[in-house]
């Protein structure tokens, strides 16, 4: 089959929490992206942790903002629609 039986184990688990895992991906990979690329930069660690500190901070902000105005709009609509 070529493919071990770890990775089939790995990706049953994941199945049940594609949302949990796929926002957890997205905030790792925003801190570790912006880390690695500070890094490449020459950056002293302190910096780069602080860069990726902030693109997280960044990321985590953004998706709140983006939340509540989804919520907002749904409101709105349902009100507008009972009305």
């Amino acid at each position: 089959m070529g493919c071990h039986f770890c990775g089939i184990f790995g990706a049953v688990i994941g199945v049940p929490v594609p949302v949990v895992g796929s926002i957890i991906g997205a905030f790792a990979g925003t801190f570790a992206g912006a880390l690695i690329a500070e890094f490449s930069r020459g950056s002293s660690s302190r910096d780069a942790t602080r860069a990726a500190t902030g693109a997280l901070v960044g990321r985590a902000v953004a998706a709140a903002m983006k939340l509540a105005f989804g919520i907002a709009i749904a409101l709105w609509v349902i009100w507008a629609a009972w009305v």
